[in-house]
Formats: structure tokens, C-alpha cells, sequence
């Protein structure tokens, strides 16, 4: 007979990640400066009995547990640590490394019993927090263009426009005067630095984007600077598009209403 041995606390947890993160990893825990160290070394390096071994152990994580209501939804943190390196070497059909993590299980107790939160094999989800960005704005990676070497985004502000024909001229009204310039949402364009991009797809903007200003995600093709538009959010745009797809076309409407 075989048997399956489970340990309840500490738990451990095993995740995979690229060898890119790892090296970044690595770089946050001081390993670039000890390369320079060994590159470059100087007086003050001479005694061996001050080297330190260098390790990702003791790096904090942030577990997070699924609340069973949606498989996106991840809650219930749980803080730990990395303790080890499972591989020796990087997986080289999926450029990844295995690393092992140590939590302690929660234990919840309620008035006739007790059981531990987490149980083995459980689905989970990892988070290494690699740097801390005060003020940090995000915006989602789709939304940004490029234009030779330069970053931007196309964002909505508030600005005089001027109703102009298909030939760029003023239009007029019905009394053959021009429309007089108004004020009203329009198309601008704003040069951002990019910083780092996050596993949700969203990536950290440096400069050129301020807190609470509505940018173009969707629709960027259809759009040009300095023309008006009536923004909406992005839930509500996939909420209309849902509804659409959903709404039947003429023919099956036609086709229900002979049945």
C-alpha cells in the first residue's frame, strides 16, 4: 500500500517563473552589486571571513487563495517566504525555475471545532513584491502606441474644438456664419516613460499620465488628435459589445417571427 503524506503547518508552496523574473529577482536581493564586487573588488573586500552566501531565501511572498465565488477572484493573503531553489538549472523548454515557498497555515477555530484554512494541493497564487512605487500610475499595455522610439498614449481632455468639414474648412450654420469653437471632450496626445509591466497586463507610468485622466483603450484606430468624442468606460463598452453579439440579426428575428 502506498501512502500520500500531507503536512498541514508549515505548508510549502511550489511556483514556477521565467528566467527573466528570477534574474530580477536576483538583481533585488543585491546580486548586482555583488558582481561588481567580484568584477571590481576593493581593499575593504580582501577578508574572506566577511563573504555571505547569496540567496533569494527570506525573500517575502504574498499567497493568495481563490474564494470559490470566481477563478479570478483571489483573496484570504497569506504572507511567507522563499526558502529554496527546487531546480538547479533553468527549464529549457519553458525557460522556467522552480521555487518553493513557506507559509504558515492559518488556523481557524470556531466554538466546537477546529481545521486549518489552507489544505495540500490547493490552487493558489504568488506574488513577489519586487519593488515599491509610490504614486504609481497604471494604465493597460494595449493602450499604449509607438511612434519611432516615443511612448504615447492618445487620452481625452478638455478643449476648443472647432466643427470642421471632411476638407478641414469651419462649417457654418443656418444663418451661413461659422460655428464658433466650443468646449468639449477631444483626442490628445500625451508622450509617457514606461516603467515596469505587471503579470495583469498593466504597465507602471513613470511620467506623462496624471492620477484620474481617461485615456483611449479600445478604438485607437478610429480616432485622431483634437477630434471631439464622448468617452465611455471600458466595462460599459464590453457590456454593450455582449449585448450586441447576443442581439439577433434580421433574418433570425424574421425567421423566429414565421415560427
Amino acid at each position: 500500500m502506498l501512502l500520500a503524506v500531507a503536512q498541514f503547518d508549515p505548508m510549502y508552496v511550489e511556483f514556477k517563473i521565467s528566467d527573466r523574473q528570477f534574474s530580477d529577482l536576483k538583481d533585488r536581493v543585491g546580486f548586482r552589486e555583488a558582481f561588481d564586487r567580484a568584477v571590481n573588488p576593493s581593499e575593504n573586500d580582501d577578508d574572506d571571513s566577511q563573504d555571505q552566501p547569496l540567496a533569494i531565501t527570506g525573500t517575502p511572498v504574498d499567497i493568495s487563495l481563490m474564494t470559490g465565488v470566481n477563478v479570478l477572484d483571489f483573496n484570504f493573503n497569506v504572507p511567507g517566504k522563499i526558502i529554496a531553489s527546487v531546480d538547479n538549472r533553468i527549464d529549457f523548454a519553458t525557460g522556467q525555475i522552480t521555487l518553493r515557498a513557506e507559509i504558515q497555515n492559518p488556523l481557524l477555530r470556531t466554538q466546537n471545532a477546529r481545521d486549518y484554512m489552507i489544505y495540500p494541493f490547493q490552487i493558489c497564487r504568488v506574488r513577489i513584491p519586487y519593488e515599491l512605487v509610490k504614486d504609481a500610475v497604471l494604465i493597460r499595455e494595449e493602450a499604449i502606441l509607438t511612434d519611432l522610439d516615443t511612448k504615447y498614449v492618445l487620452v481625452v481632455a478638455k478643449g476648443m474644438f472647432q466643427p470642421r468639414d471632411a476638407f478641414g474648412k469651419p462649417l457654418v450654420g443656418a444663418d451661413k456664419k461659422e460655428i464658433p469653437p466650443y468646449e468639449a471632450d477631444i483626442i490628445a496626445r500625451r508622450d509617457i516613460k514606461i516603467g515596469r509591466l505587471l503579470d495583469s497586463q498593466m504597465r507602471i507610468v513613470l511620467d506623462g499620465v496624471k492620477p484620474g485622466e481617461t485615456y483611449i483603450v479600445q478604438g485607437v484606430q478610429r480616432v485622431r488628435i483634437g477630434m471631439e468624442v464622448t468617452p465611455t468606460t471600458l466595462e460599459n463598452y464590453r457590456l454593450r459589445r455582449a449585448a450586441e453579439l447576443k442581439k439577433p440579426t434580421a433574418t433570425e428575428a424574421q425567421e423566429e417571427k414565421n415560427e
